[in-house]
C-alpha cells in the first residue's frame, strides 16, 4: 500500500506536466478558402483567454480543393466586456499611439483618449504598488501613534518621528559645523519661524507639517540661503507650465526630472513648483474639467511625495555607532532608493489612467524611476552629512508634533475617503467594485477611532509586518491574487474590477491588526541570533525587491 501511494505521488506531477504540454501544443486548424464574416463566428478557433482587449489578428491555415495550403489572417476585435467581434468593430477599444506621434502633439485636446481597462494587468500592477505604499504609510502612522503613549522615550522618539519624517538620532552633540559659529547663530530666524508654524499645524494637518519641516537639513546647513530654493522653484513651475502652453499636461522629460529633483531635495520646494505650475494652468483657463484637475494631481504626486514615501519606508536619519547600525544605514539607502524609484515609476504610468489621456511622458516612467532612486540615495547622503556637521543646529529647528483631536482625526478620515474616491473613480468607474473597495478601505479608518476599546496583545505587535516586510507582504499577496485571477477567463473589465476588490483585502488585514497590537519591542534584535536574522532579512528584502523590479515580476506580461 505504501509503495502504491509513493508511486501515485510521483506519477501525479508528470501527468499534470503532460496534460499542460498537450494543451500548449495547438496544431493549426485546416479551414476552407473563402470564409465570410458570418462564417468566421462559427469557426472553432481558440482565442487565448488572457488576450488583451482591442484590435487583434489570428493566422489560420487555409486549403483549397486541390489541397494547396496557405496562411490567411483574420481580423477581429475583443471588447472590454470580453466579446469577440469578427466584424473588426471595437467601439470601446483604446488605440495606443506611438511615442513619436505623442511627442508631436502639443495641444491637450488633441491627445488620444486612454481607458485603463484596456490594459487591465498593467493597471493591476499600478494598483498593487499603490495599495502597498498606502498600507505601509498608514500602518506606520498607526504604530507611531501607539508608541507616543509609551513610557519608553527612546521608542517614542523613534516611531513617532518615523511616522512624521523618518528620523532616528540619539544624543545630540556639537558637530564640526556647529563649533565654527557662535552659539547665537545655531538657529536662524527663518528656521525658527518655519519650525513654529510646523508645530502649530501638526495637529490639524500632519502632512502639511511634515512638508514644512522636510528642508530642515538645508536650513541647518545654509540658514537664510536655503530660502532661495523657493523662488527658484516658483520660477521652475512657470517655465515648466510655459513649455506646455500653460495646459494641464505633463511637461517634457527634462522638466519632469527638474520637478522630481526639487521635490526630493525638499518636498516644500517640490510643492512650490507644483503650486506655481497648477496656478498658471488654472488662471489661464486650462482647467475646465475633472480630467484636467486630476492631471495636475498626478503631476503633484511626482513633485512632492517621493521623499515623504522614502522617509516612511526607511528613516531619513540614523545614528551610526557600530557595525550593526552601519549595516542598517546601508540598508536604508538601498531599500529607500529601490522602493521609492519603483513607486515613482508606477505614478508616472498611472498618469494616463488618472487623466484618461495618453501622455508621452509615460514612456519615460522607467527612466524617472531610476533617477528618483538615485536622488533619494543622494538625499540620504546629505542628511547624514548635515547630521554629522550640524547635529545641534538640526535638533534646534526640529518641530514638536502634536496629537490630533478626535474632531481633527475625523476630518482627516473624511479627506482620505474623498481622495480615495477621486483617484480610484477614473480607473474603475462608478461601479459596485469601487464602492466595495471604498468600504474595505474605510472600515479600518473608522475602527481606529475606537482603538482604545480593542483588546491588546504584545504577540500581535511582535508579528505585525512593518516597513519593508509589510511592503513585500502586500506586493507578494497582490501578485498571487493576480495569478489566481489569470486562471479564470473573464473580460478585461471583469478582471480589473475583481482584482481591485481582492487586492484591498491584504491591506485591510494589515490595517486591522495594529488595532489589537500592544507595546512593540525590538529587544529580539539585540541577541546574537536576532542580529543575524535581522541582517540576513534585510539582505533578502533587497534581493527580492531588486528581482521584482528588474525582471518585471509584477508586469502584466508575466501574470
Amino acid at each position: 500500500m505504501v509503495k502504491k501511494t509513493i508511486f501515485i505521488v510521483l506519477l501525479l506531477p508528470n501527468l499534470f506536466f503532460f496534460m499542460s504540454a498537450a494543451q500548449a501544443v495547438q496544431q493549426p486548424q485546416i479551414l476552407y478558402q473563402g470564409i465570410t464574416t458570418a462564417e468566421q463566428t462559427k469557426l472553432d478557433l481558440l482565442i487565448p483567454k488572457n488576450l488583451d482587449p482591442g484590435y487583434q489578428t489570428i493566422t489560420v491555415t487555409v486549403t483549397d480543393k486541390n489541397q494547396a495550403s496557405e496562411l490567411k489572417t483574420l481580423n477581429f476585435c475583443k471588447t472590454l466586456d470580453g466579446i469577440i467581434n469578427w466584424n473588426d468593430i471595437c467601439p470601446d477599444a483604446t488605440v495606443l499611439m506611438s511615442q513619436a506621434s505623442l511627442n508631436a502633439i502639443h495641444i491637450r485636446s488633441q491627445l488620444p483618449p486612454y481607458n485603463p481597462r484596456s490594459e487591465p494587468k498593467k493597471t493591476t500592477d499600478i494598483v498593487i504598488t499603490s495599495l502597498a505604499a498606502l498600507t505601509v504609510a498608514s500602518t506606520t502612522r498607526s504604530l507611531a501613534s501607539k508608541a507616543s503613549t509609551s513610557t519608553s522615550s527612546k521608542q517614542e522618539g523613534y516611531l513617532s518621528q518615523v511616522a512624521k519624517g523618518g528620523l532616528l538620532l540619539s544624543a545630540i552633540l556639537l558637530g564640526p559645523g556647529d563649533k565654527l559659529r557662535d552659539k547665537k547663530s545655531k538657529t536662524s530666524k527663518s528656521g525658527s519661524k518655519i519650525t513654529t508654524l510646523s508645530s502649530r499645524i501638526s495637529a490639524a494637518s500632519p502632512l502639511a507639517s511634515r512638508i514644512l519641516s522636510d528642508g530642515n537639513y538645508l536650513r541647518a546647513m545654509l540658514q537664510y540661503s536655503a530660502l532661495l530654493l523657493y523662488p527658484i522653484a516658483i520660477c521652475l513651475g512657470f517655465f515648466a507650465a510655459k513649455s506646455v502652453g500653460f495646459q494641464a499636461m505633463p511637461p517634457t522629460l527634462a522638466y519632469m526630472i527638474a520637478i522630481l529633483t526639487f521635490g526630493i531635495v525638499d518636498s516644500l520646494g517640490g510643492l512650490a513648483v507644483i503650486l506655481s505650475f497648477s496656478a498658471l494652468a488654472i488662471v489661464t483657463g486650462h482647467v475646465q474639467n475633472l480630467s484636467s484637475f486630476l492631471t495636475l494631481v498626478g503631476i503633484g504626486l511626482v513633485g512632492f511625495s517621493p521623499i515623504l514615501l522614502a522617509s516612511v519606508f526607511r528613516p531619513l536619519r540614523r545614528s551610526t555607532v557600530d557595525f550593526g547600525t552601519y549595516w542598517e544605514r546601508i540598508t536604508d539607502y538601498l531599500l529607500a532608493s529601490v522602493l521609492t524609484g519603483w513607486v515613482v515609476k508606477q505614478i508616472i504610468l498611472g498618469l494616463a489612467g488618472l487623466s484618461g489621456l495618453q501622455f508621452s511622458i509615460t514612456a519615460h516612467a522607467h527612466t524617472l524611476g531610476i533617477i528618483a532612486g538615485v536622488l533619494v540615495a543622494a538625499r540620504y547622503g546629505m542628511e547624514d552629512l548635515v547630521s554629522y556637521l550640524y547635529p545641534a543646529r538640526m535638533q534646534s529647528i526640529e518641530p514638536t508634533y502634536k496629537d490630533q483631536s478626535p474632531r481633527q482625526y475625523g476630518l482627516r478620515i473624511v479627506m482620505q475617503i474623498f481622495v480615495f474616491l477621486l483617484v480610484a473613480e477614473p480607473f474603475f468607474g462608478n461601479t459596485a467594485s469601487l464602492w466595495i473597495g471604498l468600504t474595505i478601505f474605510t472600515i479600518p479608518l473608522i475602527l481606529s477611532i475606537f482603538e482604545s476599546h480593542f483588546p491588546k496583545s504584545d504577540g500581535v505587535a511582535r508579528w505585525i509586518p512593518k516597513g519593508i516586510i509589510e511592503m513585500i507582504t502586500m506586493t507578494t499577496a497582490g501578485y498571487l491574487i493576480a495569478r489566481v485571477l489569470n486562471w479564470y477567463p473573464q473580460s478585461a473589465t471583469g478582471y480589473l474590477l475583481t482584482a481591485f476588490v481582492l487586492l484591498g483585502i491584504p491591506g485591510f488585514i494589515l490595517k486591522i491588526l495594529p488595532l489589537f497590537a500592544g507595546e512593540t519591542s525590538d529587544v529580539w534584535k539585540e541577541s546574537t541570533a536576532g542580529k543575524l536574522a535581522y541582517r540576513i532579512g534585510g539582505l533578502v528584502a533587497i534581493l527580492f525587491l531588486g528581482y521584482v523590479i528588474t525582471t518585471g515580476l509584477l508586469l502584466s506580461n508575466n501574470l
